[in-house]
């Protein structure tokens, strides 16, 4: 199993002193979450606005990005596995492939629903053979790889 790293203090420090443009040792609330998923993790946008809620008005300084790094959201290399059994109990065949179509509309309307701008940034990448067909585990991986910083940091 692979074990997965947290951004150092330095690491976090300098991503929060790049957003931080106004040098004022502190964050607004619309930054933060681009700010977390630059620091490798992939929060969905529930659990942004729990996090959101739970500052409420406080001021989000570095300490505070530390401590919400530190709770359990996932990166997308701990997505890896859900996504490949979840794309597992949907290939009924067992021949590994999804129709676009099917996979359009599953990213669009279930879990935290993409737009149709997000998906058609997912699928971007995706191999869709002459059948239509897209193989999962070959966008799972695409994926979980092309996230900008992942668990790598």
């Amino acid at each position: 199993r692979k074990k997965i790293k947290m951004a150092s203090s330095e690491y976090i420090e300098e991503c929060f002193n790049i957003f931080d443009t106004k040098k004022q040792g502190f964050l607004d609330k619309e930054t933060l979450p681009v700010v977390i998923r630059a620091l490798g993790k992939n929060p969905t946008e529930k659990e942004m606005k729990e996090i959101l809620d739970e500052i409420g008005n406080d001021k989000i300084d570095v300490n505070k990005v530390k401590t919400i790094l530190r709770k359990k959201i996932k990166g997308p290399s701990e997505m890896d596995r859900e996504m490949r059994n979840a794309f597992q109990a949907l290939d009924k065949d067992g021949k590994g492939t999804i129709q676009e179509t099917e996979l359009r509309q599953i990213l669009g309307n279930l879990g935290d629903a993409l737009s149709a701008q997000e998906v058609n940034m997912l699928m971007r990448d995706a191999k869709v053979d002459r059948n239509g067909a897209v193989d999962w585990s070959e966008f799972v991986t695409n994926l979980v790889s092309s996230y900008p910083v992942g668990d790598k940091l």
